[in-house]
């Protein structure tokens, strides 16, 4: 299998942080459960892994910065899919989604 190059590797780690920005709460629920807890769910297992963020911070596509939050992103998407808050009534109410949709929202706006 090809390995994918950084620069298809950054549009793929964009696109993670596209399915869960606050944008998704201008869609149905059912829109937001494919958005968020499926193709965020694979693009954070995928490409907010530490293997690919290493990849993309050592070939300068995102900055120190840009890394430590994408770290903190995954985790806090994992301890929440983790808990009983992993329903989408719990993402439009619960202040560790509104904490996770805010930090998604801070590192798209990175350069």
């Amino acid at each position: 299998m090809k390995e994918i190059s950084p620069d298809e590797l950054y549009e793929l780690y964009e696109d993670t942080l596209h399915q869960c920005g606050s944008h998704i709460f201008n869609y149905p629920d059912d829109v937001i459960e494919m958005m968020v807890f499926e193709e965020f769910n694979i693009g954070a297992t995928s490409f907010l892994h530490d293997d690919s963020l290493n990849r993309l911070l050592n070939n300068h596509l995102i900055s120190k910065e840009k890394y430590d939050l994408s770290r903190k992103i995954r985790a806090l998407f994992f301890e929440i899919e983790d808990s009983e808050d992993f329903t989408v009534d719990c993402l439009r109410h619960s202040e560790k989604w509104k904490h996770l949709i805010s930090l998604v929202d801070e590192a798209a706006r990175m350069s």
